[in-house]
């Protein structure tokens, strides 16, 4: 899949997988950050995980890394915005995966639209073979953007009741858009530790 000049082949497609919690703290960016690792050890994959959580989000933290440009440096330039610059602004981790982290001024979060992330993702998709995708969990506009763009949804939740309400909240919203339903795949998180 190598090709003259170093560019890696994406004729199979590239596969957008969002991670998203059904509430805080039940591990989705652990979940988002590891899958991404686990991706990335095969040489044929290349891997970009984008932070979605434009408040808290905390990949970079995950992945031990500080990184120098963020979605919001992107979004800035978007109309300029090519392949080569898109790849300068990410940071590559030693696991081999590149990471697009959230913005650090709060008020940041503002620059970056739903059209800013459909071309962002155009671009990386000539490029990578998979994009995660570690969502929020307000469930706005780009995290709604995200779902819509993605191969496959992980509903990472715990067996507790908040969680599982909130689950079954998320579907009911899911089933009002059969294309969005079938895309979700429930994923339990930390089964049988109880206490």
């Amino acid at each position: 899949r190598q090709q003259p000049g170093g560019r890696v082949s994406t004729a199979k497609g590239c596969k957008v997988i969002t991670v998203a919690g059904a509430t805080g703290g039940v591990g989705a960016t652990s979940i988002a950050v590891n899958l991404a690792c686990s991706l990335a050890l095969d040489e044929e994959h290349s891997v970009v995980l984008i932070d979605l959580d434009l408040a808290l989000g905390d990949a970079d933290v995950f992945l031990d890394t500080i990184p120098e440009y963020t979605l919001a440096d992107v979004a800035q330039n978007v109309e300029r915005l090519d392949l080569t610059l898109l790849k300068k602004s990410l940071t590559r981790h030693s696991s081999g995966v590149h990471l697009l982290p959230r913005p650090v001024q709060l008020e940041d979060g503002r620059r970056i639209t739903a059209e800013n992330l459909q071309r962002m993702v155009g671009l990386l998709k000539t490029s990578f073979t998979h994009i995660l995708f570690d969502l929020s969990k307000s469930f706005g506009v780009l995290d709604m953007e995200a779902i819509r763009m993605s191969d496959d949804v992980l509903m990472v939740t715990q067996l507790d009741l908040p969680c599982l309400r909130n689950v079954v909240r998320l579907m009911m919203t899911f089933d009002e858009d059969k294309s969005l339903r079938e895309k979700v795949k429930i994923v339990v998180n930390r089964f049988g530790q109880e206490g």
